[in-house]
């Protein structure tokens, strides 16, 4: 079996995303990691994207290769890509967030996208601490 990895980048859109194409993108997404066995969440506010990725490695880096040629968003930024010992998000193909849903404060989201930016220079695991914990605290929410 082959060995499971953690990727996480953020990105911004080209121009706004209407809820119909959204909502596409979304299912297109959770469809095509459960075949391909990826799993994880994407975080959306402002423009910006932040999505953790997790899986296989190949799997994980081919479904970030096809992002990366996406001509929806530019700045593309990696900020982890290392090996983990089990799956956070094992149960769900794409975990999905914006300041539409309720429970869910867009400056929260800003805040954890700029922080996770900052962050990843400095160290890459923390900018994954700051993701899986601002998606643990507001589920609870």
């Amino acid at each position: 079996m082959e060995h499971l990895i953690s990727l996480v980048y953020i990105s911004s859109e080209r121009a706004p995303f209407s809820a119909k194409e959204l909502d596409a993108l979304l299912h297109n997404s959770r469809e095509r990691n459960r075949v391909n066995g990826v799993s994880g969440v994407m975080l959306y506010a402002g423009g910006s994207f932040m999505q953790y990725l997790e899986g296989p490695k190949s799997a994980v880096l081919k479904t970030f290769e096809r992002i990366k040629a996406d001509r929806r968003h530019y700045g593309i930024m990696e900020l982890i890509c290392m090996d983990i010992p089990k799956r956070e998000f094992k149960d769900w193909s794409m975990g999905f967030t914006t300041k539409e849903y309720p429970g869910f404060d867009e400056i929260k989201i800003e805040h954890a996208l700029v922080t996770a930016r900052a962050l990843a220079l400095d160290s890459p695991s923390h900018a994954s601490l700051l993701l899986q914990n601002f998606w643990a605290t507001n589920q609870a929410a």
